[in-house]
């Protein structure tokens, strides 16, 4: 979803195309009907002409500030839309409100985690402008902030002097599906009254408090999560990012949800960094669980470390009476599941094991998956008895439950719909791909939530398997662009026989030279790349296969901030020099200019990171690196086929030769595709998160069972098995305890609860 009215860059690749058609005729025109003097500087400039619009554009689209772009109010706006249509659409696919929100409720948060109410209030009255909320209708003290679902929002717009809330509780205990119903009650709120700050939800596992600020990492994930908000704008004599300027005008409350999903060095740093980064005025909310967060507060020297001016509430565990009220009700709410749910609900709120397990939204969650199976699904059988539950032989503590529902949590999700009834993923590919990938996470990744299919290039390990795996996808693909490649080659061999020699006769000859040519270097990108990647993690001592990560892209840039240019332009200027000191100043000027020019071209080229937040899923974010790594290709090959064909035309003209100018841009423009794919492929490997996820994905189906069609594995446990969550661009597990027990957890799941 764009924020805003930046200047589109749509067409860009064809007006690029289109250009380098005209340079190619153009200089051919000229070095055949003019003397080699002004001309032969004309024919030299031309084929800048696309380069230059490229840059032109790219540049003008990358820093214009739109008229639209000083009116913050408007991207404030679009952001709130943007936020509201994310967690409502998120909201349903976690069936949060089926068959109705659960009603969590609270206390107060422990006196030594928070503000003595006093200090609060005082500090909220010598803010500079005052506090945002009523006075009128601030808690007289902490106790009146014990509340329920609701209330949330009151509790912090309201009861709360400072407008910053820290939201604690046990695992599972529903602090994420309480800060949503936050951010959509906020937005609703500021649907009618637009001067309200936006809501934002950042999850604080990717945030690195030693290198990086609060506000710097909020506006890079802003930047990075919602198109428009990377636009330039000035706002109190202060250049920067649209994002940045919705922060630091306090128009944005963050909501860092998480705190305990940071390393356990890192809690208390973040905790400090958040201190120092707010201003007076500025509200926020922070989530966390207690444990951790008590422990965040203390340091090694013994100085303890609060949220500034902040009040706190901690979740308690649901209600006897309103467990059974949501189990009876999920399962059909009639005689028949008052009875199967009968014995369960007599140890409900006592110290039995089912009785402690069954208190948290997540345990209820999926005990309802188990034991209530949906419409459409098969069960072989009667109904699952939730009575097993109460059994102290099978389940003697409080985490044998836990254990238990974990365990039988994928196997339920995948249920057949009929009998015999053949699965998309069968049950237990699912649980050992699930299992692989949660593993992946906690030990690869140091525990992020966060399954990005371009980080799966982590996963690759440095074997001959996965060489080979690299070798055979790098191959393939090179191969597809050297055949591409080979249809200008034939056409401009066709073109140069029927011109000169009035025939097609080249035509077949020249297709198959291209061919094979440029199939050969899609063959030498293959086996190169892959060697090359493992040569490099092999004596780098490294274990994995591919050493970096990589992200993904949605488009692509010409930046003189690129890596490689200052190094393609040291490369153009050298080329030049060269042929100066070895031609002369004339032919030097013709041959290094076109050489540096198609260097400084390609050198450029990036592709621009996408909106991973916003993205309308990963599959689709996949799609769009795919096709910016396509149209790189493109434009490399355009800017190194005309650059050389100019070279070889005048070379050819200046040479004296038959039809030199026409046969040496058509020679040209051939080794110019071979040089620029060659060049282009070979770069392809670093800037390409398509091409490792391919390698990467064949890999794990070979040696890991995985399925093939991964993305659609990940969209199906998302969309129809509520496994997995989604978080723009990105997929979790559904709770973090669930990503940590399959990580451990052996890939085969315990015996099935009995039938009856």
């Amino acid at each position: 979803m764009r924020m805003g009215g930046r200047g589109t860059r749509a067409h860009v690749g064809l007006i690029y195309l289109t250009l380098s058609i005209c340079g190619i005729g153009g200089a051919l025109f000229l070095s055949r009907y003019f003397n080699l003097g002004a001309a032969a500087t004309a024919i030299t400039l031309l084929p800048s002409v696309p380069g230059l619009y490229l840059a032109w554009a790219t540049f003008r689209a990358a820093q214009v500030e739109a008229d639209g772009a000083q009116d913050l109010i408007t991207f404030a706006d679009a952001l709130a839309r943007a936020v509201g249509a994310q967690w409502r659409d998120e909201a349903r696919l976690r069936r949060l409100n089926d068959p109705y929100a659960l009603a969590v409720s609270w206390n107060p948060a422990p006196d030594d985690l928070v503000e003595a109410w006093p200090l609060l209030v005082s500090v909220a009255q010598e803010w500079p402008e005052g506090s945002q909320t009523d006075p009128a209708e601030w808690a007289q003290e902490s106790a009146n902030l014990a509340g329920s679902w609701s209330q949330i929002l009151d509790v912090l717009t309201k009861s709360v002097p400072t407008r910053r809330l820290v939201v604690l509780g046990k695992p599972g205990a529903g602090k994420t599906m309480l800060v949503v119903q936050l951010a959509q009650g906020l937005i609703a709120r500021r649907a009618k009254s637009v001067e309200l700050p936006v809501p934002v939800i950042f999850s604080l596992a990717s945030w690195n408090p030693f290198d990086q600020g609060l506000f710097d990492w909020m506006t890079a994930c802003l930047v990075r999560d919602y198109q428009g908000l990377d636009q330039m704008v000035s706002v109190s004599g202060r250049r920067g990012f649209v994002g940045r300027a919705l922060l630091d005008q306090g128009m944005i409350l963050p909501i860092l949800d998480g705190l305990d999903e940071l390393p356990t060095d890192s809690r208390p740093v973040a905790l400090d960094a958040i201190n120092g980064a707010l201003v007076p005025g500025q509200g926020i909310v922070i989530s966390s669980r207690t444990a951790e967060y008590r422990k965040a507060t203390t340091t090694s020297g013994g100085v303890t470390v609060k949220l500034a001016g902040a009040a706190g509430i901690e979740l308690q565990p649901l209600g006897a009476q309103a467990v059974a009220t949501y189990l009876h009700r999920d399962g059909g709410d009639g005689a028949a599941a008052a009875k199967r749910w009968e014995l369960v609900a007599r140890q409900l709120g006592t110290a039995t094991p089912v009785g402690r397990a069954l208190r948290t939204p997540l345990m209820l969650f999926l005990a309802r998956t188990i034991y209530n199976p949906r419409p459409g699904t098969y069960i072989g059988g009667a109904l699952p008895d939730p009575a097993d539950l109460c059994d102290p032989e099978r389940f003697p503590d409080q985490a044998a439950v836990e254990r238990h529902l974990l365990s039988q949590f994928i196997p339920a999700a995948y249920r057949p719909t009929a009998p015999g009834a053949a699965l998309p993923f069968a049950a237990d590919q699912a649980l050992q791909t699930l299992a692989l990938l949660a593993r992946h996470l906690e030990h690869d990744l140091q525990g992020t939530p966060d399954l990005a299919w371009w980080r799966l290039s982590l996963f690759l390990p440095r074997n001959p398997t996965a060489l080979l795996a690299w070798v055979v996808v790098a191959t393939a693909i090179g191969t597809s662009i050297g055949a591409v490649g080979a249809l200008p080659a034939g056409i401009a061999y066709a073109l140069a026989s029927r011109i000169s020699q009035g025939s097609w006769m080249y035509l077949p000859a020249g297709a198959v030279a291209g061919i094979i040519g440029l199939t050969a270097a899609g063959l030498v990108f293959g086996m190169s790349s892959g060697l090359s990647l493992y040569l490099q993690s092999f004596f780098s001592r490294r274990s994995r296969f591919v050493p970096w990560e990589t992200r993904p892209s949605s488009k692509i840039r010409w930046s003189p901030a690129a890596t490689r240019f200052p190094a393609g332009v040291a490369l153009g200027i050298l080329s030049g020099v060269v042929s100066f000191a070895a031609f002369g100043d004339g032919i030097g000027l013709v041959i290094g200019a076109p050489i540096g020019i198609s260097i400084v071209i390609l050198s450029g080229l990036r592709p621009a990171l996408a909106d991973v937040t916003r993205a309308a899923d990963p599959a689709s974010l996949l799609v769009r690196d795919r096709r910016s790594f396509l149209q790189i290709i493109l434009a490399g090959v355009a800017a190194g086929a005309v650059s050389t064909a100019v070279l070889f035309a005048v070379w050819a003209r200046m040479s004296r030769l038959t039809d030199g100018a026409l046969d040496g841009a058509i020679g040209g423009s051939l080794v110019g595709l071979s040089l620029s794919i060659t060049y282009i492929q070979l770069d392809a490997i670093y800037y390409s998160s398509w091409l490792p996820f391919t390698a990467t994905r064949w890999y794990l189906a070979i040696q890991c069972e995985f399925p093939r069609n991964l993305m659609g594995f990940l969209l199906d446990a998302h969309e129809r098995r509520g496994v997995l969550r989604q978080v723009g661009g990105v997929y979790q597990f559904r709770h973090l305890d669930l990503q940590r027990y399959l990580a451990e957890a052996p890939t085969a799941s315990d015996p099935s609860p009995s039938i009856r």
